[in-house]
């Protein structure tokens, strides 16, 4: 069985989309006989095949463009009968996030190839309340666009159920719910918690982590007080300008960017991760993936005060929630809260979520 996977960017390029399609086709690959070939959506993308899966670009972000990589593809598959699975985020397609190329070019491929069009959707439209960004005046673009890819798919996921609601009610149809996993490696078993030390984790890119910062910083330095932290330790490109030593006194030892088996050595020795991060969308975060993975205890700190619960995860399994000027002293034993965590991520890890996508697509 063969399957096209659409991606705004891949390997060797940094590109959190196309790391998820590239662990999905492994997936695909290892327990399901599914052999994925990659069209990049990214005229200036360098590469050629990855791990033994065919990739191509388009030549063009136009109709024609898209259409002769796809066909590129089937050529070589010998079959114009393949599967898509389009992997969509709006500003993944076009820098201004409103890709309407890509919503003509779906339209006419329906007409092309009916029935063979699946969606993924890692994100919508970008809310802003400031009219002098362009995220202001997109937004209403980017939903009337997203409302209309939203009806073409044969099966359609998205990773949360805050998202899902908006496709559902936008008139999509059926949209399932495949959360997020991790991307950069997913350990076999629970790292033994002895092996621990009262670490708090501080990762992704830099403006996830400038929020961390700026906008957490007291309750950072909160959660370290409440498990004894001894170091805050920082994962991702240096934040222009912040140097800054300490956070209350809690010493921050900056790595940088690293490989992905050097940050999961981080994680599996590390008690605890930080993230400032909307609490109903932490299904789509990887930052929350990689942590759960590795029994690495998420404490969630929303800044936007809005509802601290989120379907599909059990706050005080999954994720420990956060306030600011709030002592959280109930929590279970950091050991057995680490294996809870650890332990529900497993229905929700990249295996599972390649069952769910081969089931409905060739299923």
């Amino acid at each position: 069985m063969n399957l096209i996977q659409i991606v705004p960017g891949l390997l060797p390029r940094v590109d959190g989309i196309g790391d998820y399609a590239m662990q999905l086709a492994r997936r695909l690959r290892e327990r399901h006989q599914i052999t994925s070939s990659f069209v990049v959506a990214d005229p200036d993308w360098q590469g050629g095949e990855v791990e033994g899966f065919y990739a191509t670009k388009v030549d063009a972000r136009s109709s024609q463009g898209f259409l002769d990589a796809v066909v590129r593809c089937e050529q070589r598959i010998q079959s114009k009968s393949v599967p898509l699975l389009l992997h969509f985020s709006p500003y993944g397609y076009q820098k201004r996030g409103y890709p309407l190329w890509l919503q003509k070019t779906l339209e006419g491929w329906q007409e092309h190839r009916p029935g063979t069009l699946n969606i993924v959707f890692h994100e919508l439209e970008v809310h802003s309340l400031r009219p002098w960004s362009s995220a202001f005046w997109v937004s209403p673009l980017q939903r009337n666009l997203i409302s209309h890819i939203s009806k073409l798919g044969r099966f359609q996921y998205t990773n949360a159920e805050f998202y899902r609601h908006d496709l559902e009610n936008w008139g999509s149809g059926r949209v399932s719910l495949i959360p997020n996993f991790s991307t950069i490696g997913e350990p076999s078993s629970n790292p033994a918690f002895a092996e621990r030390r009262n670490d708090v984790i501080v990762f992704g890119r830099g403006a996830q982590r400038k929020a961390n910062y700026k906008r957490g910083s007291d309750v950072l330095a909160s959660l370290c007080r409440l498990i004894g932290a001894e170091r805050i330790i920082d994962i991702g490109e240096p934040i222009p300008g912040d140097t800054t030593p300490d956070i209350e006194g809690f010493p921050i030892v900056r790595c940088g960017r690293l490989e992905a088996e050097a940050v999961n050595q981080w994680m599996a020795k590390s008690v605890a991760s930080f993230i400032t991060y909307p609490v109903p969308l932490l299904p789509k975060s990887s930052v929350h993936a990689v942590s759960c993975a590795h029994g690495t205890i998420p404490f969630v700190f929303d800044n936007q005060k809005k509802e601290l619960s989120c379907p599909g995860l059990v706050s005080g399994e999954d994720y420990i929630a956060l306030s600011r000027g709030v002592v959280k002293p109930n929590l279970p034993p950091l050991d057995r809260l680490s294996a809870m965590v650890y332990n529900n991520y497993q229905a929700r890890n990249s295996w599972s979520a390649a069952e769910s996508v081969a089931k409905h697509i060739f299923g």
